[in-house]
């Protein structure tokens, strides 16, 4: 809902928004996949 209304009156930000929260989760993911390549060297 609130998604919609921010759409609706500022296109520029919530496309900005959404690109940066994106950036964010690709940088969480590749984060998670190194802490799980380094989990598994030390457990092998």
């Amino acid at each position: 809902m609130l998604l919609s209304l921010r759409l609706r009156k500022w296109h520029d930000t919530l496309f900005l928004d959404s690109l940066i929260q994106n950036t964010l989760t690709i940088q969480q993911y590749f984060e998670q996949l190194q802490n799980k390549k380094t989990q598994f060297r030390s457990i092998g």
